[in-house]
């Protein structure tokens, strides 16, 4: 199996309804959410940089995406047990974009 690129999450968040979602999105923003999560208080600032500039475009091209998909007027169970999946891919998406923005 390969790496998925930015590409492919970007459409798998537009047309995917499956739980792996926020796997996928997970996997993809891990070095983001390991350094964000770390207990370290001194961060190199050029790595930090460094993902700033990696992971960007991803993280702007992933919010408007997650929106239109949590944004369901009167959702019908199916929907309801998805939008979970994408109310977590949303959360730590905030999280690194927070990180990096510092």
């Amino acid at each position: 199996m390969s790496t998925p690129t930015e590409t492919s999450i970007l459409s798998d968040l537009q047309t995917s309804d499956d739980s792996k979602i926020h796997s996928l999105v997970s996997e993809y923003l891990r070095p983001i959410s390991t350094l964000a999560n770390s207990k370290k208080k001194k961060l190199d600032k050029a790595a930090v940089r460094s993902l700033a500039k990696q992971f960007l475009s991803f993280l702007s091209n992933s919010f408007p995406i997650i929106y239109k998909r949590i944004y369901i007027q009167d959702p019908n169970e199916l929907q309801k047990a998805s939008l979970s999946d994408f109310f977590e891919t949303y959360r730590l998406c905030i999280t690194c974009l927070e990180f990096v923005s510092s």
